[in-house]
C-alpha cells in the first residue's frame, strides 16, 4: 500500500475550503453545509480531510470523529478514477467493518459497492433518496401565519421533543443536534389566542419562544446541512404548518449562508408531494446511501 493519500483539513482552513467548493454546488450542497457548521464552530461531529498530492482536487472525505458510522464523499465525475485510487489506499475507510456512507452521486456509487464487495465478499446495501433545493431568487407568496398560532424559534422543550420525535435521533446526540439548531434555524409554530388574525412572518424577527412552550409543528436545520426534522403534531395536521415551516427555514439559512436544500426518503411519500408542490423547491437529483453492519435506525438524516 502507498503513503496514505488523505491529509486533515484544520478547522481554520475549513471556511476557505467550503469556499472552493462552493462553485460545485448543488452538487457539493452536504459538504459545503456542513463545513459552515465547523468552520463557524456550530458543530464538532466530523472530520474533514482532502487529497495530500493533489491540491487542486476537489476531493473531499468527511466522517465521524470516533467512528465511521456516518462519512461521505465530495467528487466530481471528472476525478472518479483519483478518487478510486486515493480509496484503495487509505486507512481513513475500512470496507470491511460497519460502516454509512451518506449522501453519494449516482457517478461513483457502482465504485463504492465494488470497494466494498472487494472487502466483503458480499453486496453491501443501498437506498437512495430525492434531494430538493430550493432557488431563493424565485419570487414566493407571502409567509403568511395562521389566526390563533404563532411562528416561534424553539424553546427548550420544542428542542427536546423534536429531538425526541427524530427518527435518527441515535445517530446524533441531543446535544449536537440542537447546538447546529440554535445556531442555524430550529422552528416551531405555536398556540397563541393573542394573534386574532393572520400576519406575515418576519424573517429578521423572529420571537423566542419560552422554555416550556410546546409547539404544534417544528423543524430545523440538521448538522448534515438540510433542513430536516420536520414534523407535525397529528392534531394539527392539515392546516399548512409544515409548508411556512418550510419556506421560514429556508429563507433564515439562505441569508446566513448556507445552500437551501432537503432530503426526502422514498418511505416518506406525503413529505415528497410537500416539497413538489411548494413554491421554491424543486427535485435536484437522487442521492444513494450505502451501508454494511449497522441496522436501518442508525444511517440517514
Amino acid at each position: 500500500m502507498e503513503s496514505e493519500p488523505f491529509i486533515p483539513v484544520g478547522v481554520e482552513e475549513l471556511e476557505q475550503l467550503a469556499m472552493k467548493l462552493k462553485e460545485d454546488l448543488p452538487l457539493s450542497s452536504y459538504v459545503y453545509n456542513m463545513m459552515l457548521h465547523h468552520a463557524r464552530k456550530y458543530a464538532d461531529k466530523v472530520d474533514f480531510f482532502i487529497l495530500k498530492n493533489s491540491p487542486d482536487s476537489h476531493i473531499v472525505l468527511w466522517k465521524n470523529k470516533d467512528n465511521q458510522m456516518a462519512l461521505g464523499i465530495h467528487c466530481l465525475e471528472k476525478e472518479v478514477s483519483l478518487l478510486e485510487e486515493s480509496l484503495k489506499n487509505t486507512k481513513e475507510i475500512d470496507f470491511k467493518k460497519s460502516l454509512c456512507i451518506f449522501h453519494a452521486p449516482d457517478f461513483f456509487v457502482n465504485l463504492l459497492m465494488d470497494l466494498g464487495k472487494e472487502a466483503l465478499g458480499t453486496d453491501m446495501t443501498k437506498d437512495s433518496s430525492d434531494d430538493f433545493i430550493f432557488d431563493e431568487n424565485q419570487q414566493l407568496p407571502p409567509l403568511m401565519c395562521p389566526a390563533g398560532f404563532a411562528v416561534k424559534s424553539l424553546g427548550k422543550a420544542g428542542l427536546e421533543i423534536m429531538h425526541s420525535n427524530w427518527r435518527y435521533k441515535v445517530c446524533v446526540p441531543l446535544e449536537e443536534a440542537l447546538q447546529v439548531a440554535k445556531n442555524t434555524a430550529a422552528l416551531g409554530i405555536y398556540a397563541d389566542a393573542n394573534l386574532k388574525v393572520e400576519y406575515e412572518v418576519n424573517i429578521a424577527n423572529i420571537p423566542m419562544a419560552k422554555d416550556d412552550e410546546i409547539p404544534k409543528s417544528w423543524i430545523c436545520a440538521t448538522l448534515h446541512g438540510t433542513v430536516g426534522m420536520l414534523m407535525t403534531d397529528e392534531n394539527y395536521r392539515g392546516r399548512g404548518f409544515a409548508k411556512l415551516l418550510s419556506q421560514v427555514c429556508a429563507k433564515m439559512m439562505h441569508d446566513k449562508g448556507y445552500f437551501v436544500h432537503t432530503c426526502v426518503e422514498r418511505d416518506m411519500p406525503d413529505v415528497k408531494r410537500l416539497y413538489e408542490n411548494l413554491p421554491g423547491w424543486s427535485i435536484n437529483r437522487q442521492v444513494t446511501w450505502i451501508w454494511q453492519g449497522c441496522d436501518d435506525n442508525a444511517k440517514k438524516e
